[in-house]
This record gives C-alpha cells, structure tokens and sequence, in this order.
C-alpha cells in the first residue's frame, strides 16, 4: 500500500507496554506497538513542503488503561521522502500527558519506517536501527532510539491502514540537556574545528560501517554539540545510516565525488593522527568487540542472512584495525 503521492496518510499507532522496564527500552525484543491515525490524503498532499497536520496515537498502558493521545505529523529525509513508500516522519508529542515514562519526556521525535514494503526492507530498517545501538556502545554522546511496532491508520477510512516496524530517535536537544552540552548550529567547519577524539571515534565508526553520507563542512547526516567550556571544540554526532554498507540497502549509493563503486567499499574520512591516537582509537574498538558482535548475533528479528552478513562485515573491519600493516595501508595512510 503506497502512501507516497498515492496513498492518503492516516497514522493509527497502538502501542501495547507489557512492563515498566519495556517503557523506557522499546528493543526488538520488546517493541512497543501503537497505532497512529492520520489522514493520509493530507499527509501526501503536504508532502513536497512538509507541514505539521493533526494525529493521534492510541496504545495501551503497563496496566491496560487505553490511551489516546493528540499528536502532530509531517513527511521529512529529503531523499527517502521522494524515494520511499513510507516515508520517515517527525512527530510532534503535543498533549498534556501520554502516561509512558518515554512520550512523556519527549518533545519533537525522528521517526524512522521500513522504506518500501516487504522483508528485505523489513531488514534494512532492522540493521540502522542495530547500527545506532553500535554507536552507543562506543560513546555517551550518542543518539537514543526506540524499536517500535506502527499500525498506521488512515483516519478517514479505518479499513485502510498497514503495519510496519519502526524506531524514534532522540531528538538533538534531549541529547544535548543530557550531556550538558548545546546544539551548535554552524556550518563551514573543516575537521580540525572538531574536538579531535570526537572526530576520530565518528569518522572510525563511519570507516566500520562504510558509511561516506556524512560532510563536517555544512553538517550533512552529523550535528554539533558544544560542551559547556567554550574554549572546548564541538564534539560530533552523526545519524542517518541507510547509505552504508552495512545495511547494504538496493537503493543506496556511494556519494557524489566518492571513489568507491558500491557502499560497500570502505573509505576512511577522517583527520590524520599520531600513532599513538591510534592506537587508543584502536583499542577502544576493540574493547567494545564483543558487545558490538552480541547488537547483531542476538537481534531476533535479523534473518541469518543479514545476521550472517552484518557479522561478516564488522569481522573484516576488526581484522583491518587489529593488524598494524592493513591499518596502516587503509586508515592512516588514507587519512586526511
């Protein structure tokens, strides 16, 4: 069922928490299921110059008390709104109190759809979903996600509505109040205007995932965040990883001026380092390898092929950052 240019937008979202616990963590193994209401004729037809339309959400609360709560929606992700079925979504929590620990703590939400219908896009949401929880593995200054299950409602005719595995990421500003630190909005900046571990640790993840969709200088797929010294340089955040060769997704392509055939072929992009940054870059994988390993080969929902794939992918990067020679040649010797 096409919502994009055909299909009238109703979003129903039923979420049912069976626990107090499952309220703040929304995994794949406890996705929390809503239903969203929207018309979806509205939703399409503001799509090109996306504007906030009223909806509703109605789920079930840890004690099965039904809710239903007034919500805002519009279209956003320039390409995967023009590309996509189901088209990636910001919400809008208005309402006074939607009695889930997480909605109400949240103000303005990303929210994240499988792109097209069917299995293989089921997977590809699944794996950027896996990769955010890799990132936050590796720092605090992180974004938090949510996995989710959306039966998308249309509000005009209830008959017509559709399910899909979604997951809401933090917005930027709860990121910042958690971290003590503020969202700075400045484009222009080279790699050197960045917090140097900050843009070693990102530009290493994006190396792991293959992920080329990112540009320091106008903050592409990346945001900014200042600590409360002044003096101290911003640190990065990155989101946005359908464009990896992780995920491996059929519509994905490398970036414009890129020197890789398919998202499949690492690129490093980062600053140039001493041996010694390195080596505690390095390490710092490493000790992460095992949690990140168990992200993917405990992930339920994976089908062992893309289980299989995404295992064999992070195999070759640890292989590439734990052997001096093969670091050398594809990291510090094609360093910026």
């Amino acid at each position: 069922m096409k919502i994009n240019k055909c299909f009238i937008i109703t979003f129903s979202v039923l979420f049912y928490v069976s626990s107090t616990n499952a309220q703040s963590e929304f995994t794949t193994d406890h996705p929390f299921e809503l239903s969203l209401y929207v018309d979806f004729q509205e939703f399409v037809d503001q799509m090109e110059d996306p504007k906030y339309i009223p909806a509703k959400i109605e789920y079930l609360t840890s004690d099965g008390k039904h809710l239903s709560k007034k919500v805002k929606v519009k279209a956003r992700g320039a390409f995967r709104r023009e590309s996509c079925e189901i088209p990636p979504i910001r919400i809008n929590f208005n309402d006074d109190n939607y009695e889930v620990a997480l909605f109400d703590k949240l103000g303005k939400v990303k929210l994240v759809n499988e792109c097209h219908f069917g299995q293989q896009y089921q997977q590809y949401l699944i794996k950027e979903y896996l990769i955010y929880k890799t990132y936050q593995k590796l720092t605090d200054h992180s974004l938090k996600t949510w996995f989710m299950r959306i039966r998308f409602i249309d509000s005009t005719d209830t008959t017509n509505y559709f399910s899909s595995y979604s997951f809401i990421i933090e917005d930027i500003d709860d990121l910042a109040e958690r971290t003590n630190t503020v969202e700075l909005e400045k484009v222009g900046l080279r790699h050197s205007d960045i917090d140097e571990q900050s843009e070693s640790l990102v530009m290493l993840f994006s190396y792991m995932i293959s992920n080329t969709d990112l540009y320091v200088e106008n903050l592409h797929n990346l945001k900014l965040l200042q600590p409360e010294d002044e003096n101290d340089k911003p640190l990065l955040v990155p989101y946005d990883f359908d464009f990896t060769g992780l995920v491996n997704a059929d519509y994905a392509f490398p970036s414009e001026g890129s020197t890789r055939k398919t998202v499949r072929d690492r690129q490093y992009l980062g600053e140039c380092r001493s041996k010694n940054e390195y080596r505690e870059l390095y390490n710092h994988f490493n000790m992460k390898k095992g949690e990140i390993y168990s992200i993917y080969a405990n992930c339920q929902l994976l089908s062992k092929e893309s289980q299989d794939d995404a295992l064999n992918y992070l195999v070759e990067f640890y292989n590439i950052i734990e052997n001096p020679r093969l670091a050398k040649k594809n990291i510090a010797k094609k360093c910026w």
